[in-house]
């Protein structure tokens, strides 16, 4: 039939389009009776990969320790006992020249890290990170943001941001999903937007 067939790259526009519609979907009906007070969007920086190679294995171990983080807060507390996170890894490339045009947040966040960001190479590391969406009915998001930034210290290596009281749920929900499913092979650094250079995307995807 035309048009059925799916490659299921995440460089494929419309394969990652549908993706993303479906986890919209999926989050909205999952979160159905959530209000927008129940909700924020965190943004975790975890470590640096000096490999492409190495994104997978600090991602498995990221979701592990946020696993065990909630579970230490839920034995802490059972208000913590409904919280459930929902997150998507992104890696974002970076090389020695690039420190001297990174904005203000961007060159605190690294530092935080304490981590060389560069390959002696000269290719790309791999700032490993996630973005996604908390729910946290009991408890607020400045606790939710305290208790992550226990495990992930540094300075704004943890992000929480409540949800937009004006909008409705579901628009909040897709607008958190777009922004972590998103992908252009390219990166802000300081006001700029640079696409990666094809060995990048070689290495990133190989």
């Amino acid at each position: 039939m035309w048009n059925e067939w799916r490659c299921h790259s995440p460089a494929c526009v419309r394969c990652r389009g549908r993706y993303t519609r479906k986890q919209e979907r999926q989050l909205s009906a999952a979160l159905g009776d959530a209000t927008n007070a129940d909700l924020s969007m965190f943004t975790i920086m975890f470590a640096v990969a000096s490999e492409a190679d190495d994104i997978g294995s600090i991602w498995l171990k990221a979701k592990s320790d946020l696993r065990n983080r909630v579970n230490a807060m839920r034995r802490a507390s059972p208000r913590w006992d409904r919280v459930a996170l929902t997150g998507w890894v992104e890696a974002d490339p970076i090389v020695f020249d690039d420190m001297a045009r990174l904005g203000t947040h961007q060159r605190t966040m690294l530092a935080g890290l304490n981590t060389p960001c560069w390959r002696a190479d000269g290719g790309p590391a791999w700032v490993v990170h996630t973005h996604g969406i908390a729910y946290h009915p009991k408890v607020d998001w400045q606790e939710t943001q305290t208790a992550f930034s226990t495990q992930w210290q540094g300075e704004r290596r943890v992000h929480v941001q409540p949800f937009d009281a004006s909008k409705s749920v579901d628009a909040n929900i897709g607008g958190v999903v777009r922004y972590a499913t998103k992908y252009h092979a390219g990166r802000w650094i300081g006001s700029a937007f640079d696409y990666w250079p094809a060995p990048w995307m070689a290495e990133y995807y190989d």
